[in-house]
């Protein structure tokens, strides 16, 4: 074993002891929080946020950070405060960081953290995607936020984000195609709202009445949508087992 391995090796065995006050117990053999989770700006989420940040750089993926900071995020034991800097830290980085995975990483633990797979979804996840997908210059974090809307338990507030961006409104997105993307932001975002049951059907119809749609092509659809009664699906989501 080399030294830089031995190196990462005992950093990463820093950053799991760090993190002892600040994740949740899981399955009963994992790191516990004590009866007071830290408080905000406490060491403990600082320690979580740089293992997270430090893990995609190392091997672009995130394990640990990623499993951790959803325990906080919606476990029963952390507290408000600790969940709230975790949350502010998670929004910086999704849309100051330098490293592109980084940022993506950084909103979907926010989506999952909100979404219909957990027991127990985090409320008021919404504000800060919208935040992060206004403030981003990374169409990669974008066409993340819009992949994944479907997933969030808070569904209206979901359909009235990917309506906005149906519209364009505030969006430094309007006519252009984001990463990995074959179509319009506008028009992803209104396919997005058709596999979103009836929040999404409720506002591809507003939508329509208000003849709010601009971009072309994401009129067309919504046009050949209103023709066929707007159909919809509701893609599912697989649940997950809380965190104990």
């Amino acid at each position: 074993m080399t030294d830089a391995t031995v190196k990462r090796s005992t950093s990463l065995q820093h950053g799991l002891r760090g993190l002892a006050t600040a994740v949740v117990c899981a399955f009963g053999t994992a790191v516990c929080l004590p009866a007071q989770a830290p408080a905000q700006g406490d060491p403990g989420v600082r320690e979580l946020l740089a293992l997270f940040d430090r893990e995609i750089r190392e091997t672009h993926v995130t394990r640990a950070g990623r499993v951790y900071s959803i325990r906080l995020l919606t476990g029963q034991a952390a507290s408000p405060a600790a969940r709230d800097s975790l949350l502010d830290g998670l929004e910086r980085l999704a849309v100051a960081s330098d490293h592109p995975q980084v940022a993506f990483f950084a909103a979907e633990v926010m989506v999952e953290a909100g979404s219909r797979e957990q027991l127990r979804p985090l409320a008021g996840i919404v504000p800060r995607l919208e935040r992060i997908y206004r403030g981003t210059g990374s169409g990669y974090v974008r066409r993340g936020i819009r992949g994944r809307a479907y997933l969030l338990a808070d569904r209206p507030s979901a359909a009235r984000l990917l309506a906005s961006i149906a519209v364009g409104a505030g969006s430094a997105d309007a006519g252009q195609v984001d990463f990995g993307g074959v179509d319009s932001p506008r028009l992803e975002a209104l396919r997005e709202l058709a596999v979103m049951g009836t929040a999404g059907r409720d506002a591809l119809m507003d939508l329509h009445r208000r003849d709010a749609v601009r971009d072309p092509l994401a009129r067309d659809f919504l046009r050949q949508l209103a023709n066929r009664g707007f159909p919809v699906t509701d893609r599912p989501a697989v649940p997950r087992l809380a965190p104990r």
